[in-house]
């Protein structure tokens, strides 16, 4: 298969055949984050991943270094709670597609946990007929001269294990299942993981309440979380697409790499800071404009917000997703004047005296200080080393915060 490696917000030419193919693919998924012109296809701004066309692999790559596509697969699996300190490391060969294949194979070793504990049903009620009665006797369908040939109505509990978490899984595993490039040892996994859900019943729901159906269960087997979101992974995240076969034609796994990083960032901070860590569902309006009858409004939507509390907060960082190195390039050139403006004003509407911006670096960094002539506040370059390993990064990120916060 040929490897076409492409680096963010670029558009790429391609053969007649492999557009012809695209197309198709837009029809099917009209919502996957690309667009189409004359021979070129040119991917929505920030996205990265990969398509897989039924001859050539598309890779959109990080578009600066310090990022490569194996870290935003970790982010991606962080944000998601599949994180696990065994969670195998994805090399991109040509059997490895964006972790997709990482993402199956974590996958079915949770789930062959998850079935070793035992698979959580729930007690229901039934209505049945018996001349030995052991659950609790229908007085309203009570006929004596009937009882010998009938029997006595009763309502007993019934342990069935056929409910949303479980037929969420199966339909992860059959999306599995049905992906033509798994290896032989997968597959096979798969047929015998799918076994012990031959009692379960397909997953009929829109796929937009996977989530409510997850949150609303509980079990005392502690594999189910992690298989849980794994299957919404693979579920909502995972694309595939079909011929008229109805075998496999295409795949996708697709990604916004700023909204990922920001995620991820967020994620650590509320994970690990002995803080508050918050972003607002909606931006809160700060301007206001009318002409006439007409109303226009400005709101802002810091990434991160420390101990917020009516109107004020302790702190105020923006994630940045842009290339950071003090040895190759000069301290003016680390930041943007844009960006020093934005968390000023960050700062002046949340009544704070700490703000700063979050990188991702090539090395250690402790937090530069940004010297702002004329105004009093403590404003940081913030950096986390993605050239280390992951607990180690995010351990050092968190320390980084903690010593801003000493400027309170």
């Amino acid at each position: 298969m040929r490897i076409i490696d492409v680096y963010e917000n670029e558009s790429i030419t391609l053969d007649d055949k492999d557009i012809i193919e695209l197309r198709t693919i837009k029809t099917q998924s009209p919502q996957l984050p690309f667009s189409l012109s004359e021979n070129k296809i040119s991917l929505d701004d920030y996205i990265i991943g990969e398509i897989q066309l039924s001859e050539k692999l598309i890779r959109i790559n990080p578009r600066h270094k310090t990022l490569s596509l194996e870290h935003y697969f970790e982010m991606l699996l962080f944000i998601d709670n599949l994180n696990q300190p065994d969670l195998k490391s994805i090399s991109h060969s040509e059997n490895s597609h964006f972790g997709v294949n990482g993402l199956i194979e974590n996958f079915i070793n949770q789930c062959n946990n998850l079935i070793a504990f035992g698979l959580t049903g729930q007690y229901l009620p039934k209505k049945v007929k018996s001349h030995k009665p052991k659950g609790k006797i229908v007085h309203s369908e009570f006929v004596k001269k009937l009882v010998p040939i009938e029997g006595v109505s009763t309502i007993v509990d019934e342990y069935k294990i056929d409910n949303s978490a479980n037929q969420i899984i199966k339909a992860a595993l059959m999306k599995i299942y049905e992906y033509n490039r798994l290896n032989a040892e997968l597959r096979f996994q798969t047929i015998r993981i799918l076994s012990h859900f031959d009692a379960i019943s397909n997953y009929v729901k829109e796929l937009k309440e996977i989530a409510e159906d997850i949150e609303k269960f509980n079990s005392s087997n502690p594999n189910y979380p992690i298989c849980l979101e794994y299957s919404k992974k693979i579920l909502l995240d995972f694309k595939l697409g079909y011929s008229n076969d109805g075998s496999i034609q295409w795949n996708a796994f697709l990604e916004n790499s700023n909204a990922t990083f920001e995620k991820y960032i967020r994620k650590v901070l509320d994970k690990d800071l002995d803080h508050i860590v918050s972003k607002w569902e909606k931006p809160r309006i700060f301007a206001e404009m009318k002409l006439e009858k007409e109303i226009g409004q400005k709101a802002y939507s810091p990434d991160i917000i420390i101990d917020y509390f009516e109107g004020s907060a302790r702190a105020v960082f923006d994630v940045k997703n842009k290339f950071f190195s003090p040895k190759e390039s000069t301290l003016s050139d680390l930041t943007s004047v844009a960006d020093i403006y934005q968390l000023v004003f960050y700062a002046n509407q949340l009544n704070t005296s700490i703000c700063g911006l979050i990188y991702p670096a090539d090395d250690f960094y402790e937090p530069i200080i940004l010297d702002l002539r004329g105004i009093d506040l403590h404003f940081f370059l913030v950096t986390i080393n993605m050239n280390c390993d992951f607990n180690t990064r995010n351990n050092a990120l968190v320390n980084s915060i903690n010593y801003c916060l000493k400027y309170t």
